[in-house]
Parts: C-alpha cells; sequence; structure tokens
C-alpha cells in the first residue's frame, strides 16, 4: 500500500550538485529553510564592443551600470550591464572585449527540522525531524520555502498579502488562474486538491498556467491527479494542526512530480490514521478501512505479492486492489 502522507519521524534526502561545498556537520540540528551546502558557478561569458571599453585590459573590473551596446534604429536605445563583471580576454582584430561576471552562488536548503545524518562523498545528506510528508504526483515551479497557512475553499478568496513567504494549503474550490490581480504578496507556493479545471485541456500532464501579473513564477504542487475536488479530512486535520509551521515544497522537474514536507509535531491533535482511496468502479472512492486488510491479492510483474484492502463506503463495503489504494496519512515505517 504506497502512502500518500507520512506523518511522524521522518527522514529526508537532500541531494548535492557536484562541487558542493557543505555547511553544516554530522549531528548539527538544523531549522527547516536553513542552508545546509552551496554550489558556486562561474556567471557564462557576455561579448561586447570593444568600443564601449576604450583602454579595457584583460583583468580590469567593469562595474554594473556601464554601457556595453545599443539598441538598433535612430533612437536606439544604451544597453547597460547588469551586474559587475571583469574582462577576461580581448579581440582587438575583431572588436570585442569579453566580460564575466561574479560566480552564481546557490544554497541547497534544509526541507525538514531536524539533526544532520552521516556526510558521505556522493551520497545524498539525510536530516531527521518531525512533521509531515506529502507526495505530489503533479508539481511545477521551482523550490519554495516559508510557512503553511490553509484555505478552506468557502468561497473567500486568499489574503492579498501575506506577512512572510506562505505555502498555502486549499482544500477545494480555488483555481490558480481566477485569483485576483494582483498577485498575493509573498505566496510562494500554491497545494492544490486536485488539477483545476482551467489546467485539464493541456496536452501534457503537468499543469503549465501563467500568471503574468505576478512578480515571480510559484511552485504548484496537486495532491491527485484527477478526481479530487477537496482534500481528504484526515490529511486536512494533519495540514491544520501543522499551519503556521516551517514548510517546504520541492519540484523534480525531471519528472514533474513533487513534494511538500511540514517541520513540526501536531501534538494531541486527533488525525485520522484509518482513511483510504483508490480507484473503484465509480472513479476515486474514499473510506475507512474495515477491519483487516482481507480483500483481493494482486501481483505486480516481476514483484512481490501485495494485498488489496476492505473499504467501508458509507454502509457498504468496497474490495480495492493494492495497486490502486492509497492510505492518506500513516505513520512511517
Amino acid at each position: 500500500m504506497k502512502a500518500a502522507a507520512l506523518l511522524g519521524e521522518l527522514t529526508v534526502s537532500h541531494r548535492l550538485p557536484a562541487g558542493a561545498r557543505m555547511l553544516c556537520s554530522p549531528g548539527q540540528e538544523l531549522t527547516a529553510g536553513a542552508p545546509i551546502a552551496e554550489v558556486h558557478a562561474p556567471r557564462k561569458v557576455r561579448a561586447v564592443p570593444l568600443k564601449y571599453l576604450d583602454g579595457a585590459a584583460v583583468g580590469d573590473p567593469v562595474p554594473a551600470g556601464t554601457t556595453v551596446g545599443a539598441e538598433g534604429g535612430w533612437r536606439g536605445r544604451r544597453r547597460t550591464l547588469e551586474w559587475d563583471a571583469r574582462v577576461v580576454a580581448l579581440n582587438p582584430a575583431g572588436g570585442r572585449a569579453f566580460l564575466r561576471g561574479p560566480e552564481i552562488r546557490t544554497e541547497i536548503r534544509a526541507r525538514v527540522g531536524g539533526l544532520v545524518g552521516p556526510i558521505e562523498a556522493g551520497l545524498p545528506v539525510e536530516i531527521t525531524g518531525p512533521g509531515l510528508a506529502l507526495y505530489c504526483p503533479t508539481a511545477r515551479g521551482p523550490d519554495a520555502f516559508g510557512s503553511l497557512a490553509l484555505h478552506g475553499g468557502d468561497g473567500d478568496e486568499p489574503e492579498a498579502a501575506y506577512p512572510e513567504a506562505t505555502v498555502l494549503a486549499v482544500k477545494s474550490g480555488i483555481d490558480p488562474d481566477g485569483l485576483a490581480s494582483p498577485w498575493p504578496e509573498n505566496l510562494a507556493g500554491l497545494l492544490l486538491p486536485g488539477l483545476p479545471e482551467s489546467w485539464r485541456g493541456a496536452e501534457s500532464g503537468i499543469p503549465a498556467p501563467e500568471n503574468g501579473a505576478g512578480p515571480a513564477p510559484i511552485s504548484y504542487g496537486v495532491v491527485e491527479g484527477v478526481g479530487a475536488r477537496g482534500l481528504a479530512e484526515s490529511l486536512w486535520s494533519a495540514l491544520a494542526a501543522l499551519a503556521g509551521c516551517p514548510v517546504s515544497l520541492t519540484v523534480d522537474p525531471d519528472t514533474g512530480t513533487g513534494e511538500l514536507v511540514v517541520s513540526g509535531s501536531v501534538g494531541d491533535a486527533a488525525i485520522d490514521r484509518g482513511e483510504v482511496r483508490g480507484f473503484g468502479p465509480d472513479g476515486v472512492v474514499s473510506g475507512r478501512l474495515e477491519g483487516a486488510a482481507d480483500g483481493p491479492s494482486v501481483r505486480v510483474a516481476g514483484g512481490r505479492l501485495l494485498e488489496g484492502v476492505r473499504v467501508l463506503v458509507g454502509e457498504d463495503a468496497l474490495a480495492l486492489a493494492a495497486v490502486n489504494v492509497e492510505r492518506v496519512v500513516a505513520e512511517p515505517e
């Protein structure tokens, strides 16, 4: 049975690019969002007309704002350098100077608060701490970090502005294309129960909405690809218990999938761990576990025997194959 969400003590892997420099050590306790490593990469070299850099020599600094060209036309506008650079090569015969800016620094940030595990070259760094991890079969955008906020989908619009970077979990009823303009300030990501109607006509299974009025792209995570009009109550109750906690929404650009990780403990909150969902004769079915998992047995090609589960839907019991079933909230093994 595949877990859609894990609640409890989590171990979250952080992949490191080649050449990353560690900013933490084994056994160190980190807060969610803290940098654990950094990568420095040289900025691309830019060729500009030498006539704009009269007397330039290799090694000379060229500050941001320096004129390095002009647009075409009789009223050509000036082109200026947007970053501090240095001359790395000259081609007097071709009338070109080659400029390179400072290195680009990229941080890898902790997706969950907790203790850093062993650090070995070529292996991901693992951090262990309490929280909720939620798989998103459809996701897009840059990685987002912030605080978790909730929207119940009761017809109200989200806040016009949030006090800090925020990932908003939506219970039901919000289509990103319908959000008011301008885009809510500090909204870094949206967690949606299913694909909005306006996204379903896309040729790809990965949603690609564009919000031209927004200041920057945000992250989207979709809990279910199809059929979901709202988040399951058990999952929503867990998110509600963690509202305001640090959250990360990461996106794998190669697969179009993602994962939401919230740091923190639900304390004494009542969490329903018995609800399951799956594909039945009438589409997506949600219900409660009925007794032991004594439903049908199936074998995935080349895999081990998997047992199904029997789900109570109202007064009826429905047997679902394990390959079509997800426990909404489960303790990690």
